[in-house]
């Protein structure tokens, strides 16, 4: 059976990238029958041990009702041979609908069947469907562990009601394990989710808890419950209290992740399985689709400006909304290549684009020299970038033209002699008489996307701040800061801020409040203001003022406390500088001439 994405991958669609063709093979009778259980050892969602499981696998098969009732004939007396395991049944990415979930769920449930991990995400499952799904929970032999429905056609009334089915089932609260329910980008458009996904966000809080007060209400008089009956998992694949905004007691019922996802702009039309024979979905559900493709964003990406060149290097000011992510698994490089390949738009048109988009995309078709010319065949290289910001950072990048300035500029990188300065504003009143240093190791996560702090293990990183100034908005206090990495960890300052309970303004992904910044501050509030770099003998001190946004935001707060001299940082509101004095007392910082231990 062909490989198939798993239950987190997600439709991308980027301008200029053509749609790959999906690998599957008719579901002949002969392969159903040769269809048998395999084994799979490995972790539990948990992680609490490792668990043998026995799995089907018939994704990508152009499976439907009539075919999905000989594959459970098939499969079902194989179960009662299995020894004690974990069983799961891999539909996805076929065409079943309502017909065939209501039949496979009654076969499963007269059978007997210990099913503990059923995925059916991209099918064609509506309410029916849903309703054979409710039923099938809260009356199965065994509690479900796993169940995946995202991309399916379930309203938002049928999503409820599986909830609530899986919450009034007491094995979820006795057995402490509960459900993973996968329910997002639905097909179909949800009422009051036609939003931002912040306020989408609120939405679903907002649904949670009223459906958790009406479960209380309902639940029986002996049933403990020391905990949220729901939980809201963020951006992880286990329950993390950060994201859940709670410490679980006796755990939750049911995890909902990424089930704020839901509206018009998670639509992504016609089936990925559909063949060019099939009809296609109905009309309400496509012009949504063109309409939300076509809505203007609040932002406008602008040109990178470049700052300073020669023969060697070439020093950019990134503006936000570009992308710098080329170092990713080498699937992703193949597949970049693939589509970069079809990609014929002009520098221009990548700037009108009105999304991000990758800079070194840019880099390489508006500048010539060799590493440019050579980016398609080393696409490690990043069009000779030397380090990384993130999509919303701003501020100064620094590039090699030749393959020999490159290796000796990253040499430099990598031996931390280049100096690099950042202003940045964090949540909260950071105490602070002078600069002091946070040295704490941090671990990142491909799968995640998420840096953590480790205590052992881990890559090392080292992080000079300068509290500047106290402000506030509101009833909110916020602290100016100019800050100074020595390792160039990913995400290491909002990362370190955060640990220190200080997380950054607008940043979504460490800050549970950051949706509320967006009120004032249109994004993250980190710009790459100085670098310091030796090239070629000759010392270069490259500066790039706040950006014009975050200037604007800066505006918006009322200074409380100015810690540094008077007038050193006047022109910040202006001119986006602050004074040299403090930036080269940040840079002149090391480990040893420390202020004060600030943990």
């Amino acid at each position: 059976v062909t490989h198939s994405p798993g239950p987190d991958d997600v439709p991308r669609r980027i301008q200029g990238k053509p749609s790959m063709a999906c690998r599957w093979e008719e579901a002949s009778n002969e392969w159903i029958d040769s269809l048998k259980f395999v084994e799979d050892t490995g972790y539990g969602r948990d992680r609490s041990g490792v668990w043998p499981t026995w799995t089907v696998r018939a994704e990508r098969r152009r499976i439907t009702d009539e075919k999905l009732q000989r594959i459970v004939r098939h499969v079902v007396p194989q179960v009662r041979d299995l020894p004690p395991c974990l069983v799961e049944l891999n539909l996805a990415n076929n065409d079943i609908r309502d017909a065939g979930v209501s039949q496979m769920c009654d076969a499963l449930r007269h059978a007997n069947v210990q099913l503990h991990i059923l995925r059916l995400q991209r099918n064609r499952i509506q309410c029916q469907g849903a309703e054979a799904l409710s039923r099938f929970v809260s009356r199965s032999r065994v509690p479900l562990e796993e169940l995946h429905l995202s991309h399916n056609l379930i309203s938002f009334t049928e999503a409820l009601q599986l909830i609530r089915s899986a919450c009034r089932r007491e094995d979820y609260a006795m057995k402490r394990k509960p459900l993973w329910l996968r329910l997002e980008r639905q097909q179909v458009r949800w009422t009051d989710f036609e939003r931002s996904e912040e306020l989408q966000m609120e939405r679903v809080r907002e649904i949670v808890t009223n459906m958790t007060d009406e479960l209380l209400h309902n639940a029986p008089p002996d049933l403990e419950v020391n905990g949220p009956l729901l939980c809201l998992v963020r951006r992880t694949g286990r329950c993390s209290a950060r994201y859940c905004e709670h410490q679980h007691k006796s755990g939750p019922f049911v995890h909902l992740p990424y089930l704020w996802q839901q509206g018009s702009r998670y639509i992504s039309g016609p089936d990925v399985n559909t063949r060019p024979e099939d009809v296609p979905l109905p009309p309400a559900l496509c012009v949504p689709v063109v309409a939300a493709l076509r809505r203007p964003r609040p932002w406008q990406k602008s040109a990178p400006q470049v700052i300073f060149e020669n023969e060697e290097m070439q020093v950019i000011n990134k503006p936000p909304y570009w992308n710098c992510r080329w170092t990713r698994s080498v699937e992703d490089r193949k597949e970049d290549r693939e589509w970069i390949t079809h990609d014929r738009r002009s520098w221009e048109q990548i700037i009108g684009s009105n999304q991000p988009e990758y800079l070194d995309l840019y880099i390489a078709r508006r500048f010539q020299d060799e590493m440019t010319l050579a980016w398609r065949d080393r696409p490690d290289d990043g069009a000779g970038f030397l380090h990384r910001l993130d999509c919303q950072t701003s501020g100064l990048m620094i590039r090699g033209k030749n393959p020999e300035s490159f290796d000796a500029l990253k040499k430099q990188f990598f031996m931390q002699k280049v100096k690099k300065g950042y202003l940045c504003l964090a949540h909260g009143q950071i105490e602070s008489d002078g600069p002091f240093r946070i040295d704490a190791k941090l671990s990142y996560s491909r799968e995640n996307e998420e840096t953590t702090v480790v205590a052992t293990g881990g890559e090392h990183a080292e992080t000079f701040v300068m509290p500047l100034a106290h402000a506030y908005w509101g009833h909110q206090t916020y602290t100016f800061c100019a800050v100074r990495i020595v390792s160039g960890r990913t995400h290491q300052i909002r990362k370190h801020l955060e640990y220190l309970g200080h997380p950054l303004v607008a940043d979504r992904k460490y800050n549970p409040l950051g949706a509320r910044d967006k009120e004032w501050c249109p994004r993250l509030f980190l710009h790459a203001y100085e670098v310091w770099i030796n090239e070629l003998g000759t010392e270069h001190r490259f500066v790039a003022p706040l950006a014009l946004d975050l200037r604007v935001a800066l505006q918006k707060l009322q200074v409380a406390e100015n810690l540094c001299e008077p007038g050193r940082l006047r022109e910040v509101p202006t001119t986006g500088l602050i004074d040299q004095v403090l930036t080269d007392e940040l840079m002149d910082l090391k480990s040893s001439t420390q202020t004060f231990d600030y943990f």
